[in-house]
């Protein structure tokens, strides 16, 4: 792989450098944890050190891309491979005592898993319809968790969340009820799953186990998960396992895998044109594997077939109106909103227009780069970054715990433009800042643009700069 941060002299060995960079990294992340105390609920949100905190996260992002940078040592890489295990795993067990910061959707999870966890179909009913007296079967649920039902944000929404996590928030009802430490082990547990199967990938491929530095020190990763309590990494160890099963023609665990990352987030499901391509052998290979590709999805997501879409769902409702720190989505809905305006069309219609142009769009890139694939594993991880990035480039919602479904893929494919995204999405969280004294518009007429503009950029000169793409 190729360097793309040479501009930055090295006089101390790389070697020595990584553990300085280890530890300096460890040092910023307990300062981290003990500012986490300053943003409990209680705590007026206008008297929280918003600052600081997205400060520190940028300090860690610096050190973390000059970790990325050094990471190839001339060293002993065993017992550097050793020390990033070390440093990335006291960090991870540090943080599950953290308060979250900024971020309360695991109020949702906690309580999505009680209703599971008891037998409930949590796609029927919504937590304000249980607050206003639901029916009987929340009796004891409500009464021990209406602690947390009231911290719910968007109580009138059904929840958005699909079978599989349902599962795992059940789980950790079941192991500690309404107990955000234990959901947080297990999402432990599937982060070095993670990183073991990574690593297994990096070995077939034949590049250097140091690259797991990427994946598990990444502290966006770190806060968004550990710190804030957000599952995305549930879905990885089904998506890379999916990955690896096509490349050893295990087809049908390979689809099973994959719709059970899907039952996670419905991102993976934008990866099946790759694997199918991978196994494509005539129309009845590609009706075979589509047909039960299918099955698979029907079988995950029976619960939801249950209940009816509509305007309360949580599901119709992000895919209608959801937008939150969109930057190039923006851009394609103003554009709209101008277009429909001169041809004396409401232009509150631009926003279903552009999510159906954004689809569009996404729909061309994916075939675009299913029929690039070389059938290749390497190859599969680089057009499984493409995909993943566009998704989360154009998307109406580029929340920075979005970003960690580009890690994985990373790790074995880096991007130094996507990497430093890691540095610049923590300004996400100057809008708790600038919100509660009126300031919201320089938010979205502002920072929104400082975060992506420079990564637009970034992605212009590699694409026109070979020797920048890999770092």
């Amino acid at each position: 792989m190729l360097n793309c941060l040479n501009m930055f002299p090295v006089k101390l060995k790389k070697y020595n450098l990584i553990y300085s960079l280890g530890i300096l990294q460890l040092i910023v992340s307990l300062f981290l944890l003990k500012l986490s105390y300053s943003f409990s609920p209680e705590i007026p949100l206008s008297e929280r050190p918003v600052i600081f905190f997205v400060a520190l996260l940028i300090v860690l992002s610096i050190l973390y891309l000059f970790a990325v940078r050094f990471r190839l040592s001339s060293g002993n890489v065993r017992r550097l491979l050793f020390f990033i295990f070390a440093i990335g795993l006291v960090i991870r067990v540090v943080m599950l005592f953290s308060v979250p910061v900024l971020e309360d959707d695991f109020n949702r999870y906690l309580w999505d898993g009680a209703v599971s966890g008891n037998g409930i179909n949590p796609y029927v009913y919504s937590p304000q319809q249980v607050l206003n007296e639901g029916p009987d079967m929340f009796g004891d649920v409500k009464s021990h968790g209406e602690n947390i039902l009231y911290k719910i944000n968007h109580p009138h929404l059904k929840t958005i969340y699909p079978p599989v996590s349902q599962f795992v928030f059940a789980l950790s009802y079941k192991l500690a009820p309404y107990n955000l430490l234990a959901f947080k082990i297990i999402l432990l547990l599937f982060d070095l799953i993670t990183l073991f199967l990574l690593l297994y990938s990096l070995r077939i491929i034949g590049f250097s186990p140091l690259n797991i530095l990427i994946y598990w020190w990444n502290p966006l990763l770190i806060n968004e998960i550990f710190v804030s309590g957000h599952f995305e990494v549930l879905a990885f160890p089904f998506v890379i396992s999916a990955i690896l099963l096509i490349n050893r023609k295990y087809i049908i665990s390979a689809f099973g895998s994959l719709a059970l990352a899907a039952g996670v987030k419905l991102w993976p499901i934008f990866l099946f044109p790759l694997l199918l391509k991978k196994n494509l052998k005539g129309l009845a290979g590609f009706l075979k594997s589509s047909i039960f590709f299918l099955i698979f999805l029907a079988a995950i997501f029976i619960p939801i077939t249950f209940f009816k879409l509509d305007s309360s769902s949580g599901f119709v409702a992000y895919s209608q109106t959801w937008e939150n720190n969109s930057s190039l989505f923006r851009i394609f809905l103003f554009t709209g909103e101008q277009i429909l305006n001169y041809l004396s069309i409401h232009p509150g219609h631009a926003q279903r227009y552009t999510r159906i142009f954004v689809a569009l769009i996404t729909i061309v890139w994916i075939l675009y780069q299913a029929l690039k694939y070389d059938r290749t594993l390497l190859d599969l991880y680089k057009r499984s970054l493409f995909i993943v990035a566009a998704i989360f480039l154009i998307g109406p919602t580029q929340f920075p715990w979005y970003y960690t479904w580009m890690l994985p893929f990373l790790t074995v494919i880096p991007r130094f433009s996507l990497l430093f995204l890691t540095t610049l999405l923590p300004l996400y969280y100057l809008r708790y800042y600038l919100e509660p004294s009126g300031r919201l518009d320089l938010f979205n007429n502002y920072v929104v643009w400082i975060e992506f503009v420079p990564i637009w950029i970034l992605i212009v000169l590699e694409s026109r700069k070979k020797q920048l793409l890999n770092f």
